[in-house]
């Protein structure tokens, strides 16, 4: 996330992840650790892992209660 807000994109917390202005959500169902993933990654590895990428315009990316 610090890194695509670093590039400027903007976006609002969803339930599941984040909506991002630009028209795409990234969102995960569980807590996965970088080296399950990544078999070089080490035990200490900060990475977090996003499960899923969904492509549509922001509008139809957030609730109309805006949550």
């Amino acid at each position: 996330m610090a890194e695509l807000h670093a590039r400027g994109l903007t976006s609002t917390p969803c339930d599941i992840g984040h909506d991002f202005h630009a028209g795409f959500s990234v969102w995960s169902m569980r807590v996965l650790e970088a080296r399950e993933v990544d078999p070089t990654a080490g035990e200490d590895d900060p990475r977090c892992v996003v499960e899923g990428v969904s492509v549509a315009p922001y509008d139809c990316l957030v609730r109309p209660d805006g949550a």
